[in-house]
């Protein structure tokens, strides 16, 4: 019974929810980069036995000059390819050395090296010990076979590297775990102390609730997420662990596969210690506030002693005996690591593995004792008197608010909407802008940069045009010479192609002079190509799906505080409820344009750092990319539109959510709200007809244009939502409120 209640109102649905975010932000984070780059980096490992052959250096340029598949526009991807391969290939060449016999004697020489040296210490010192320790382990090592070819860890490392799932599932089963204390806020909690078995054999069964959510979920989040990697980097499930640096002192030649499974289960046991810990701090202060809040700061600490100790500190202890090993535990279980001082040596996962045996004992047998020792009635603590007085004040100074500031303040403190707007803006500064690699240093480029660089908003005239006649006589001269060798003869036709460039941009700026009598000048293209190109795609679809998602949380529960005091029926029938409806609308627009100016704001840093806007106020026509563009608007025109649209399109689905949320609960509102994501989702998992019905991707308008044309097929969707979205207007305002 307890397990039904608890599955039920901690709301499975959120629990799918929270996975199908999380899936999807790691996917979009990863995708449009790493994809590349990876595909190219299992390209690389199936033709590295060609590439030696025919003697090709393991670089953009001579893979592209070399092979038609290796194309010219992915030379950043196809470089940082090639560092993993070479990476890769050095990994392999150590690893194997160390096992091969005739290396027998020099196994030991680095280590007997500072053994051996005055300098680190007598035999005592943490670096001998280390030393000493390190050759230990590497003699109980399996030799595992560690191969060049298919051999792909890359997925499996990602997962353990990331600490956002970690993160955001301790706060989803805080959640959970408050769920737990329903029947002190329900007014039943004497009855369920009274009741048969109410004392000690309900937080065994809470503990065992605990236990179980654990188990299913890590397998359900950490699944989904390998999943994900495992589509962007590919995988090889039956190789040995130790083809990955990561594990090259793992203990046992287990495949990936098997780790996968065995990570699964320690994160299971690693959260579970973490859930107990939170239900142990919630029973000992009986109010979950104050104990969550106690529980934040104490994890606070423990973070940034965590983050901010060396290893070799004086107080190293602090940072190895911590929590957050055991809240990443990607980075201690599994891994090898020493550390100590002077006359002490250990590592990371033994370290670990006794913190969870600790955690584990203490929070099973604390919740049982704490709970079981709880007074029905009893004397109030110093805090929870304190906390009473300021919930008075607060209330006190509530009653005064003005109609709006009230409706503000239930939505961002009552329904914790500053929570989900926090959480935003870490997101957003997360969601960073990467520049593409910069080709100047290439004779092609060079001449292109600099005749940029000298005409760069000049107008298309005799100077520009003996410009570049100089340097196509220049080029001819030396191509025609007998003299030069093949070296400048190659350079030469590489500046004829860079000519024929200048003299496309002249032409075009001379002809879109005449032909839309603009006032178009040069413009160099290259900033825009990346800002208005498919490379900012994939960080455009992030923060958009970070503000939907923030906006349907908050504009979804705009009813829920009314419904929860069974105020509904009344604000229905109140003869002010017109006034009421158009105050909380109005308040979910400046919402939704408050969370569209702090997207938009990081958004335009993060590009500012990576990017000049040159010539922002000269025409769009200036761009070859916009001939087409109906209107003769400056650039900064253009990007502004951008960010308006994505405004519209913010603004009506935050209303479809408050509309939505007036019909029914906060739980079925944001499901029902989320499932205007789900053409996005089948989107990004591969289904291509589902990019038409994204409204992600279709609040870039800029990218709409890039795929639709100019007409109306690039606003078509969003016409028919914002019919949508009148239609459901207009019919509750009629039904419900006038």
């Amino acid at each position: 019974m307890e397990l039904i209640r608890i599955i039920k109102k901690s709301i499975l649905c959120i629990i799918c929810a929270l996975a199908a975010v999380i899936s999807i932000c790691i996917y979009q984070v990863n995708s449009s980069n790493d994809a590349v780059t990876y595909r190219y980096y299992r390209q690389i490992i199936n033709d590295y036995d060609k590439i030696k052959e025919d003697r090709v250096g393991l670089t953009a340029s001579k893979l592209t000059a070399a092979y038609d598949t290796y194309k010219e526009e992915d030379s950043e991807y196809i470089n940082k390819a090639a560092e993993l391969v070479e990476n890769k290939e050095k990994y392999v060449k150590s690893y194997n050395s160390y096992y091969d016999s005739s290396a027998d004697n020099i196994k030991s020489k680095n280590y007997n090296r500072i053994a051996d040296s005055t300098l680190f210490g007598d035999t005592d010192s943490y670096y001998i010990l280390n030393a000493n320790k390190q050759l230990k382990d590497k003699e109980k090592l399996e030799k595992a076979d560690v191969a060049f070819n298919n051999t792909n860890t890359a997925a499996i490392e990602q997962l353990l590297n990331n600490r956002a799932i970690p993160l955001i599932y301790v706060i989803m089963m805080t959640v959970i775990i408050i769920h737990f204390t329903e029947e002190s806020d329900n007014g039943v909690y004497v009855l369920v102390r009274t009741s048969r078995r109410g004392r000690i054999f309900l937080p065994v069964i809470r503990c065992f609730i605990i236990i179980v959510f654990n188990i299913i979920l890590s397998c359900l989040f950490n699944s989904i997420a390998y999943g994900i990697y495992a589509k962007i980097y590919g995988v090889d499930g039956t190789c040995c662990i130790q083809n990955s640096k990561m594990f090259s002192m793992f203990p046992y030649a287990v495949s990936v596969n098997r780790i996968f499974v065995i990570y699964t289960l320690v994160y299971a046991c690693a959260m579970t210690s973490i859930s107990l810990l939170i239900y142990l701090m919630i029973n000992l202060v009986n109010n979950y506030k104050i104990a969550v809040t106690l529980l934040i700061a104490v994890l606070l600490c423990e973070y940034m002693l965590y983050g901010r100790i060396q290893y070799n500190s004086t107080f190293n202890s602090l940072k190895y005996i911590n929590v957050f090993n055991i809240i990443f535990p990607g980075g201690s279980y599994l891994m090898y690591e020493n550390w100590g001082r002077d006359g002490f040596i250990t590592d990371i996962s033994t370290t670990t593995w006794i913190l969870t045996a600790v955690l584990l004992a203490a929070g099973l047998m604390g919740n049982v004792i704490a709970y079981s020792l709880k007074y029905t009635i009893r004397q109030k603590s110093v805090i929870e008197a304190a906390a009473v007085k300021i919930s008075r004040a607060n209330q006190k100074l509530v009653s005064g608010m003005p109609l709006y500031v009230m409706e503000i303040y239930k939505t961002m403190i009552v329904q914790k909407g500053i929570v989900f707007i926090l959480a935003g803006i870490y997101l957003f500064t997360s969601a960073k802008v990467m520049k593409g690699i910069d080709y100047g240093s290439n004779n092609k480029t060079y001449k292109l940069n600099s005749f940029y660089v000298e005409f760069d908003g000049h107008e298309a005239d005799k100077k520009v045009s003996d410009y570049i006649e100089a340097l196509r006589a220049e080029a001819v001269l030396v191509q025609d010479s007998k003299e030069d060798g093949s070296y400048e003869k190659e350079n030469a036709k590489k500046l004829l192609g860079t000519v024929d460039i200048m003299q496309k941009e002249y032409d075009y700026v001379k002809n879109i002079n005449e032909s839309r009598e603009a006032d178009a000048v040069i413009v160099n293209p290259y900033n825009y190509d990346d800002i208005f190109g498919s490379r900012l795609y994939s960080n455009n679809e992030t923060m958009n799906l970070i503000s939907v998602v923030i906006i349907i949380l908050i504009a979804a529960g705009d009813y829920a505080s009314e419904r929860q005091q069974g105020m509904n029926m009344h604000i229905r029938t109140a003869g002010k409820r017109k006034k009421l409806w158009w105050i909380k609308l109005s308040k979910i627009v400046i919402l939704a344009v408050f969370i569209w100016g702090l997207a938009a704001g990081i958004n335009i840093y993060n590009i500012t750092r990576c990017y000049s806007y040159n010539q922002i106020d000269k025409s769009i026509l200036c761009l070859q990319k916009f001939a087409d563009f109906p209107f003769d608007i400056s650039i900064r025109s253009y990007i502004i539109i951008n960010y308006i649209c994505r405004l519209l399109w913010l603004i009506v689905i935050a209303v479809i959510a408050y509309m939505v949320s007036y019909r029914f609960s906060y739980k079925v509102s944001v499901i029902i709200s989320l499932c205007m994501l789900i053409p996005h989702v089948l989107y990004v998992l591969g289904v291509g007809l589902a990019k038409k019905m994204s409204i992600i991707a279709a609040m870039d308008i800029n990218r709409m244009f890039d795929s639709y044309g100019y007409g109306l097929k690039s606003v078509l969707l969003f016409i028919v939502v914002f019919l949508i979205m009148e239609i459901i207007l207009v019919y509750n305002y009629k039904k419900a409120v006038k």
